[in-house]
């Protein structure tokens, strides 16, 4: 997935949608259907985002907005709501934080205690944990990625043929076990068939 396809994915989103919820719901539903790649390398461009706007100065922007109540954990959310914003946006803001006192959704919560502010209105958006929940969740059922019965020799050998067959090779070539000096690995054994 190019970074266009991300920003599309992001847009229409906000289209298709009225609430933040409704919008999470969407994204992981659309990135449920197709290839578990495609959400993975979603996850991934959406972590590089947060993490590029991860910066002192938008960090101060996100406390002045949220009257001093975005911290940490809400920086993150934060960081989640400015991608939402749509990829005009999150460039202007991360390139000058400033730029926030633009932005409508920003200037309607001007001069407003927080405690007046709809649940809607806050400058955040939870999609980040529901999104890597749905991509865990996506690579435990999937039959190359899935989950790993790592105790399991046969298992492991299944998925790591050539690997375990190489070390297996080694480790006797080494004469590993009782009295070598290298503990045996009992779990490395050919599949079975």
């Amino acid at each position: 997935m190019r970074i266009e396809h991300f920003w599309a994915l992001i847009d229409e989103s906000a289209r298709a949608t009225r609430t933040k919820e409704a919008r999470t719901t969407w994204l992981v539903q659309v990135l449920a259907g197709r290839p578990v790649q495609d959400m993975t390398v979603f996850q991934r461009r959406f972590e590089e985002l947060v993490i590029g706007a991860g910066t002192r100065q938008l960090r101060s922007a996100a406390w002045i907005v949220g009257a001093g109540l975005l911290l940490d954990d809400e920086f993150g959310e934060f960081r989640a709501w400015l991608i939402g914003q749509g990829r005009q946006v999150y460039e202007q803001v991360v390139a000058d934080p400033d730029a926030l006192a633009s932005l409508p959704a920003v200037r309607a919560l001007a001069g407003r205690p927080t405690a007046a502010w709809a649940e809607e209105e806050w400058p955040e958006w939870e999609v980040f944990r529901r999104l890597t929940e749905a991509v865990q969740s996506r690579l435990a059922t999937d039959p190359v990625r899935g989950r790993w019965r790592a105790g399991d020799p046969v298992d492991v050998a299944r998925r790591l043929p050539r690997l375990s067959a190489l070390f297996r090779a080694a480790v006797t070539a080494e004469g590993a076990g009782p009295g070598s000096g290298c503990p045996p690995l009992p779990w490395i054994v050919s599949p079975r068939t």
